[in-house]
This record gives structure tokens, sequence and C-alpha cells, in this order.
């Protein structure tokens, strides 16, 4: 078995356990197992880094061309950069990052915070709304 399969394989396993969820649970599967895939090619991420970045994502490749720039071009560290990009759908992260660095006298740490979806729209670890809408 695979590295990527066997990451995909419990990731979809964990998602379909949930019924009511099964029809939103495919799309994400999907979009997680691309995303998976995609940072395994392209990145070193570890294991655990790859499953943080991609978990129930709401794109296939946002996520991990965020990461890319926020690694390669920010230079941030990995964990700086995945929690930048999780759960992102597109590259506004990285836009918000480079306006906010322009404009605030802010600690990295800040502003990842700041530009974060994860935390400035309030989303769960599987990318949904915590605010349930």
């Amino acid at each position: 078995m695979t590295r990527f399969f066997a990451l995909t394989l419990g990731i979809a396993v964990a998602l379909a356990a949930d019924g009511s969820q099964r029809v939103k649970a495919q799309g994400t599967v999907t979009n997680t197992a691309a995303c998976l895939e995609r940072a395994s090619r392209e990145t070193n991420l570890l294991d655990i880094q790859l499953r943080r970045l991609c978990w129930a994502t709401p794109s296939p490749t946002a996520p991990v061309a965020c990461y890319l720039a926020a690694s390669q071009t920010l230079l941030l560290t990995d964990p700086q950069s995945i929690e930048l990009c999780r759960c992102t759908r597109s590259m506004a992260p990285i836009t918000c990052y480079e306006e906010v660095r322009r404009e605030a006298l802010l600690t990295e740490p800040e502003m990842v915070a700041i530009c974060s979806p994860t935390i400035s729209q309030l989303l769960r670890w599987d990318c949904t709304s915590a605010l349930g809408t």
C-alpha cells in the first residue's frame, strides 16, 4: 500500500463514518485526495503535515499552491505556512499576509492568525463554519 493511498483511505473512512454527511464527504474526500497527492508530490512535508494541510479541504489545489507561496515566497516556516493555507479556496491568505506585512507592525504568528481562513472565518478542524452557517 502506498503512502498516498493509505492517507487517502484513512481520511475516506473517517469522513464517511457520519452517514448524514455522506454527500458532502464524497466531495471532501475527492478534494482531500487530490490535495494530498499534489502536496506529497510537490512538497517535502511529513505525513502528519500533509494531513493537516489537506484534511477536509474545500479545494483540491488551493492549499498546496498557497503553501508553496507561503514557504517559498514569504519564507514562512512549515507550521506557519500550513496554518495560513489550511482550508483555503484561493490565494487570498497570501495576498492578505502581504498587505498586512506592508501596513502593520505585527509578528509573523499574528499575521498568520489574521489571514488564515481557519481563524478569520471561524472554521472547525473539518473546514466547516463554527457558526453553523
